[in-house]
């Protein structure tokens, strides 16, 4: 191939990227990143001693990668666009699509524990606040919490808080700037993180980090020349395959926690493989990812993650008619299903009122 010929490739594929307005494969992303949650919340034993069965908390952080990328990549195009960016508008799309099932369910529970668990009604009121102003992830943790996944809610929710406005006001080139520098010092923070005062209060910026490793894809595919760069590698048929055997390896073989210089990583190698599904959306790993079953548990995976720890008992009820139901396997299907179709009706009967007063924004 000669030079002339990979950078039309290139961009021509660029513009195919900046001239898409949906990403169809990433809802698989987003029904894989479910799943692995559902599945770390899942009860009976594990079909192996392997470490890999025990690692289904990273869900999380794939979500976090991903809403980094997906919200920069918006937030650049309009700035690209208009010259500025609305912040009026940017939350009210994040308003009309995360507050309403969200305060929905406070206030279920808040309904539900009142009528019949006083005492669990009385600790939920404690830390209800917390719950309503997105600052979950701030609670110390031996504190009790009925909704404990709010913590991660409350660490995007403080995201979109101050991201466009800093996008704003420093455009887009300085935030490139800073976002590097704030990876850099996390890192080295991270390899130093002790368990004192210090270590405590850098646990609660790791997950920042996180979504900033998404916000950098987003900055290096936006950008014609960064994106030159990574073209060759993002659009290979076998970059998608080697990420994946390379993440299933490192969370096989590592035996410790997965944190530091090894989290990061492995948030990176998250951030190339949504980089090369939305280059490379018709690749046969693209494809696979996004299959009509990861797709549709993706669309509802917001519903997914908030009702399904409430979901759990009925879950373990119904396993109990089951054949090996001492199983993490069985657990995790039927807890699935449930939590997909409470999720669907949530979805098609409430939330999409909502989404549709969306699109005016």
């Amino acid at each position: 191939m000669t030079k002339t010929t990979l950078n039309s490739l290139v961009v021509t594929s660029h513009n195919e990227f900046k001239t898409k307005r949906f990403f169809k494969r990433l809802d698989g992303i987003r029904g894989l990143a479910i799943l692995a949650v559902v599945w770390h919340h899942s009860l009976g034993l594990n079909p192996s001693t392997n470490p890999i069965f025990t690692r289904g908390y990273l869900g999380v952080d794939l979500f976090f990668v991903l809403s980094g990328f997906l919200i920069t990549t918006l937030l650049l195009r309009e700035y690209e666009r208009n010259g500025t960016i609305s912040l009026k508008e940017f939350y009210i799309r994040r308003t009309l699509r995360i507050f309403p099932v969200y305060y929905a369910f406070l206030l279920m529970l808040l309904i539900w524990y009142g009528l019949t668990d006083k005492d669990t009604f009385n600790t939920y009121l404690e830390v209800f606040p917390y719950y309503a102003l997105y600052l979950t992830n701030w609670l110390s943790s031996d504190t009790s919490q009925i909704f404990e996944r709010g913590w991660s809610l409350a660490v995007e929710e403080q995201f979109y808080l101050f991201w466009p406005g800093l996008l704003l006001i420093l455009g887009a080139y300085r935030t490139k700037v800073s976002i590097t520098l704030l990876v850099m010092v996390s890192i080295i923070l991270t390899i130093s993180m002790d368990d004192g005062a210090f270590g405590y209060w850098l646990k609660h910026f790791i997950p920042f980090r996180t979504i900033f490793v998404g916000a950098l894809l987003a900055f290096t595919l936006h950008n014609i020349n960064s994106f030159s760069n990574f073209f060759i590698v993002l659009t290979h048929r076998f970059t998608a395959p080697i990420l994946i055997v390379l993440i299933i390896l490192m969370l096989s073989m590592a035996s410790s926690a997965i944190n530091g210089g090894i989290e990061l990583v492995l948030h990176i190698m998250f951030a190339l493989l949504i980089g090369t599904i939305v280059i490379n959306e018709n690749s046969y790993t693209a494809i696979i990812i996004g299959n009509r079953l990861f797709s549709i548990i993706g669309i509802v995976s917001y519903g997914i993650y908030i009702f399904h720890g409430q979901l759990q008992g009925i879950s373990r009820y119904l396993v109990g008619f089951l054949p090996f139901n001492d199983t993490k396997v069985i657990f995790f299907t039927v807890f699935t299903v449930i939590s997909t179709v409470v999720a669907l009706i949530s979805f098609y009967t409430f939330e999409q009122y909502f989404l549709k007063l969306k699109k005016k924004y």
